[in-house]
């Protein structure tokens, strides 16, 4: 007997829901049919047994039925319902976290709601209405999971569609009944929906050695009913699974793969009006950052960054190593400290002195503080400080270019270099006397990161910046931009430099404004260049309230004019009351922008800028001491644009449709958009505002999406418009929009 455990499971299961006894059916789903290489997909395949003979089971209405044809057809494997009507057979079911319902589809008009799903009990209320699956319909239902709302009738002429949900992923228990909707709850309902072929079974893991897979890359598998595979070359694969059965057979299941080398393409954000022609019932809103649950991720728990880890600093991802990289401010005591200050390579230093502390972390959530043997701290060189500066390191901005002729300088710092003399005798301080370089804007290089070297000519520019300093190489000016608070005050001023050593004179650039709380300042920001376009998260400061610090969000084409995105909303807000984020926030001068989602680094501390009213050392290690949290967006998340329950649209301005890539024969739009619970479609226009034939409308897009490639009715793709110039209309309800591109 070689058929596989979980084909046992199913055929075992089968009297008790009225299988049929023959031979399984093998199929096989993959998560990501196309990408850009390397890409990873995850292949799974299962064994079904056979449908269900409706005969077999009491069918009776889940809730009230209204003006309705229920009808069971085709010798038992289909379940016809027109009108409005939600039926129900019994079943004893237990869901189990394997559990998958396998059916036909097919929607000759459409209703309100056309769903599957498990319930107990002819009740409808909220936690049953949470169960159903809805297929298709023209509304929005809320409460039902919208997560396979997919039907497209347009896929076939015969206009079924077949669906296979792993409900036991969503829910788990023992349910009685399995439904069926057909809502359409109008005084004369029309809705006709069919069902077909439904079977429920057990998805296991597909154990034994005979079970095999070819990746259609000359890559294959033994035993594993769950793999990943990556692609590393562009191509069309062929992924089979070859399943045996008993009697000797075996049965054999297969998907498509697409892999492809786009060309270099720029995402549209909808940040702004820039790209937008015309929007209807649509509104703009700057996204919340999601805040890690276990903030903060870094805390001061080495004696180097004892009283606080902070940044005023930088992360990056090292893709080569797979780490994240971090460059914090690092203060080991307070100048309210009953403690001795603490003696840094050799000489003593005030008790908050600002020291660079370096961490690394394989996910961004995660941080070890590895001991790096380079400074000497207290009397040892088992720390993780990184040798920067001269005596208080601050607000320190990292730019890495691995492309840089000299690889001794292909880590770049610029920070804040400021003598501070320490209370008492200044023990060992007389050889920075002998340093004649004064305070202001230093720069330092590196190799790795780690060994750094001040450069001899410090400081390059000649004054000082009380904040987090932000430096970025821009590659179109083909110059390094320095943001900080250079002679500007409280406000944010902009200067560039061809070297990183010889800097333009500092500009006013960004600063509140009337439309701020009275006395309101920019305590600092963060920045990065963004699919082109500047992006900066200013900590605003409220001066004349309650002297908090929050994050905002600002953008600019160009560096030097900033507007304020969607209505000044705060992506990172301060915590509740006592939270260890309620009092000041500050963001890492940037974020990084990994293929799901944005990690911005945060430091936050529980009191205020004007401070408690004691302020002595108690008081202070219990508000001031903070940590650094991680707060997280979506891949392009910044801003969206929302298109509510009655429906909205944008009109993009004219866009060029790209050529054919070498690897694949058309050029492909992709829409990043959250339409979990609605939907989204798009029309390809002329520059005249005229759908283009055959675009008029696309196959609808239901669901969460970083990435969902738009499809036309009828196979139609963008081949043949490939050099026009058209107008993209996104239209649809309950959605977000995030960003549209080509490949």
């Amino acid at each position: 007997m070689k058929i596989a455990l979980c084909c046992l499971f199913a055929i075992a299961l089968c009297a008790s829901v009225g299988f049929a006894a023959d031979s399984p059916r093998v199929s096989v789903e993959v998560d990501h049919a196309y990408g850009v290489p390397p890409h990873t997909v995850r292949l799974q395949a299962s064994v079904a047994g056979q449908p269900l003979d409706l005969r077999d089971h009491k069918l009776q209405s889940w809730y009230e039925d209204k003006r309705n044809e229920t009808t069971i057809e085709d010798d038992g494997a289909t379940l016809h319902m027109v009108g409005n009507a939600a039926k129900m057979i019994e079943l004893n079911y237990p869901v189990t976290v394997n559990t998958v319902v396998e059916f036909d589809f097919r929607c000759d008009r459409q209703g309100e709601i056309h769903g599957i799903g498990f319930d107990d009990d002819v009740d409808l209320d909220v936690a049953s209405a949470q169960r159903i699956f809805v297929l298709y319909g023209s509304e929005g239902w809320a409460a039902a999971n919208n997560q396979h709302r997919s039907y497209r009738p347009d896929v076939n002429l015969d206009r079924w569609m077949r669906f296979r949900i792993p409900v036991g992923r969503f829910y788990q228990g023992r349910f009685r009944h399995l439904v069926f909707m057909n809502d359409h709850d109008v005084d004369q309902p029309t809705a006709d929906s069919r069902f077909r072929n439904v079977a429920i079974y057990e998805m296991d893991h597909l154990l034994g050695g005979e079970i095999r897979w070819d990746f259609g890359d000359g890559a294959t598998a033994t035993g594993k009913g769950i793999v990943e595979h990556v692609y590393r070359e562009p191509g069309n694969y062929i992924a089979k699974v070859t399943v045996p059965t008993d009697a000797g057979r075996t049965t054999v299941a297969q998907t498509a793969i697409r892999v492809k080398n786009p060309p270099a393409v720029r995402r549209t954000l909808f940040i702004d009006d820039n790209s937008i022609e015309t929007m209807s019932n649509v509104t703009r809103t700057a996204e919340r950052a999601l805040k890690h649950p276990a903030n903060p991720v870094i805390t001061g728990d080495k004696p180097w960054d004892a009283y606080r880890p902070q940044v005023y600093g930088t992360i990056m991802r090292d893709r080569a190593r797979d780490v994240f990289r971090l460059w914090y401010l690092s203060i080991p005591s307070h100048g309210l400290s009953p403690d001795p200050e603490p003696f840094v390579g050799g000489f003593k230093r005030i008790g908050h002195t600002t020291l660079v502390g370096y961490a690394e972390s394989k996910d961004g959530y995660r941080w070890e503080k590895p001991l790096l043997g380079i400074v000497d701290f207290n009397g040892s060189t088992k720390n993780g400080l990184v040798n920067m500066g001269r005596d208080n390191t601050e607000g320190i901005s990292i730019v890495h270019r691995p492309d840089d002729p000299d690889p001794k300088r292909r880590y770049k710092a610029i920070f804040w270099e400021h003598k501070v003399r320490p209370r008492g005798e200044p023990t060992g301080r007389e050889k920075l006397a002998a340093d004649k370089r004064s305070d202001g804007m230093w720069v330092a290089f590196s190799e790795d990161g780690l060994q750094w070297k001040n450069y001899e000519k410090n400081p390059v520019i000649p004054q000082g910046s009380d904040t987090g300093q932000c430096v970025l190489f821009d590659p179109e000016l083909k110059k390094y931009v320095l943001f900080s608070r250079l002679g500007v005050g409280r406000r944010i001023s902009r200067c560039t430099s061809s070297d990183f050593i010889h800097w333009s004179e500092p500009q006013l650039v960004f600063a509140a404004d009337g439309n701020d709380p009275p006395g309101t300042q920019v305590y600092g920001s963060g920045f990065c260049i963004y699919e082109g376009m500047y992006i900066g998260t200013p900590w605003m400061f409220y001066l004349g309230a309650n002297q908090k610090i929050d994050v905002q969000l600002i953008h600019s084409r160009d560096g030097v004019t900033w507007r304020r995105t969607a209505g000044r909303e705060r992506i990172i807000p301060n915590g509740p009351e006592g939270a260890w984020d309620s009092g000041i926030i500050f963001t890492a001068c940037h974020p990084v922008v990994l293929d799901d989602r944005i990690l911005i680094l945060y430091s936050a501390f529980q009191g205020d800028h004007h401070g408690h009213p004691k302020r002595d050392w108690e008081e202070s290690k219990k508000y001031y001491r903070g940590g650094i949290g991680v707060a997280t967006l979506r891949r392009d998340g910044w801003v969206s644009l929302n298109l509510p329950f009655t429906g909205g649209q944008v009109v993009t301005k004219p866009v060029k449709i790209p050529a054919a890539t070498p690897d694949d024969d058309t050029p492909r739009l992709i829409l990043n958009a959250n339409a979990f619970t609605g939907d989204v479609k798009v029309t390809v226009l002329d520059e005249n505002n005229q759908p283009l034939p055959g675009f008029e409308q696309s196959n609808n897009l239901h669901g969460d999406f970083l990435r969902a490639e738009v499809t036309w009715p009828g196979g139609q793709t963008l081949a043949k418009l490939t050099g026009r110039k058209v107008k993209l209309k996104i239209h649809g309800r309950l959605a977000k929009l995030y960003s549209y591109w080509f490949e």
